[in-house]
């Protein structure tokens, strides 16, 4: 979790308290990857420009994901 706080932190340039909420979710890598909708995020505390930020790198890791074949998604 707290990977993944930095990433957002380092590459989002999410603030602190948007960060936070990645731990507090205990949302890891995997976890980011079950997340199926911008208004989970929203559920979860994220609001505009952060929850579409966080939302547009899902999709391209999702994107990613599905192009090499190698996960399979788990609903949340």
């Amino acid at each position: 979790m707290e990977e993944v706080a930095d990433w957002a932190r380092k590459v989002l340039k999410f603030s602190k308290k948007s960060a936070q909420i990645l731990i507090d979710q205990e949302i890891d890598g995997a976890g980011l990857l079950t997340i199926q909708s911008i208004e989970k995020l929203e559920f979860y505390g994220f609001l505009g420009g952060p929850a579409s930020k966080l939302w547009a790198e899902i999709e391209k890791m999702k994107k990613a994901q599905a192009d090499s074949g190698t996960i399979q998604y788990i609903n949340h």
